[in-house]
């Protein structure tokens, strides 16, 4: 047994030895630690985000008199979403003795997340974000400490399509009409159920507000506030939750003391530069599909090199599907949507549920419900 240990030795100096002289060759190459992706984005390719643009400029040039040209007032583009900002978040790196065997941060037993609805433009107009509390009846004052928030409830403390229609209308369409926005004007969306109810489509239409719901797994390609708002919002939420129980020893933030703790976090997140940066990395605002962050669809050709050995007989077991059609919807010379006569082949079946979901929440209420 011990005459192993020195070989263990060796064998461990010669892979490190071996990895420093590799890296030392190439120094374009750095460790880094990966973020996770689901498969569901992973497989979101240029094509289809092209195919995205595409819709998007064919529908507003079909539907309004000022077409794409729409898209050339940034003062009439927003996007919505929302994110979920735990009570008591993981902790970063902190300062300790050398050799210290055990460091430690307290935590709180409560594992809650608190739902926030951000909403900006792209020059910059941020409407107060919705702090969305689970439950009905509260006895304390949710936005106690930032009293320039909007207060939502449901009873999971998730976003439904109740909530969001009475953000719409009693919030975003009273802030566009006391700002004098020209309308119509574009409420960028994704394709969660709570943001295309029958309801929401019927009110924006009457207000000519335009909800369009971009493409489904590519919120961290095509969505401003998922690309540049809520990571620097969540540092700063950190920060803020730190800096909290650094002045308040042995206390953790509760539902109570959530909203002023926020506040400092959205207010120093919430810059001009993070929400013209949003729109024009999306390619959203100057609209430009050739915007659009490169390398966040090269992990779609990892799967279509997976997908071209498998049709030449190499398995790689990456699960992929077989070609599904492609139900795009176009329309006819009197504006309805219809399917194409002649489908066209793609890699899978994320891009035509998506798809649907700008074809459903568009039609008026008899087309709607079908």
């Amino acid at each position: 047994m011990m005459v192993g240990k020195p070989h263990l030795k060796i064998i461990c100096r010669v892979k490190i030895g071996y990895m420093h002289a590799f890296m030392k060759r190439h120094p374009e190459i750095s460790t880094r630690t990966p973020q996770k992706l689901g498969k569901e984005r992973a497989v979101i390719s240029r094509q289809k985000i092209k195919w995205c643009f595409e819709d998007f400029a064919k529908y507003l040039t079909e539907n309004y008199e000022e077409g794409i040209d729409i898209l050339k007032d940034a003062s009439r583009i927003y996007n919505v979403d929302e994110s979920c900002f735990p009570q008591d978040p993981k902790s970063g790196k902190i300062l300790a003795a050398k050799g210290s065997k055990n460091v430690y941060s307290t935590c709180s037993a409560d594992k809650s997340q608190i739902t926030v609805l951000a909403c900006m433009s792209a020059t910059a107009h941020y409407f107060p974000p919705m702090l969305v509390f689970p439950g009905e009846r509260f006895r304390y004052n949710p936005l106690e400490g930032f009293t320039e928030a909007v207060l939502g409830w449901t009873k999971t403390g998730w976003m439904d399509s109740e909530l969001f229609y009475t953000w719409v209308r009693d919030h975003f369409i009273t802030a566009i009409k006391d700002r004098k926005v020209k309308r119509p004007v574009i409420l960028l969306v994704d394709g969660h159920t709570s943001h295309i109810s029958l309801e929401t489509a019927q009110l924006c239409k009457s207000e000519n507000v335009i909800v369009y719901c971009l493409l489904e797994h590519a919120s961290h390609i095509l969505q401003p506030c998922d690309v540049t708002l809520f990571r620097p919002l969540k540092k700063h939420w950190r920060d803020s939750v730190r800096d909290y129980q650094f002045k308040n020893p042995g206390e953790f933030v509760t539902k109570g003391t959530f909203a002023s703790v926020f506040k400092s976090a959205w207010a120093n997140a919430t810059t001009v530069d993070v929400a013209i940066k949003g729109f024009c990395h999306t390619g959203l605002y100057s609209f430009s599909f050739e915007s659009e962050d490169k390398p966040k669809v090269e992990p779609s050709a990892v799967f279509a090199r997976a997908k071209s050995d498998q049709d030449l007989g190499i398995d790689y077991d990456m699960n992929c599907k077989d070609d599904q059609v492609d139900s795009r919807p176009v329309t006819n010379s009197s504006g309805t949507y219809i399917l194409d006569p002649e489908p066209v082949q793609i890699a899978d079946e994320a891009d035509t549920f998506a798809r649907k979901s700008i074809f459903i929440i568009f039609r008026t209420p008899t087309c709607y419900s079908k």
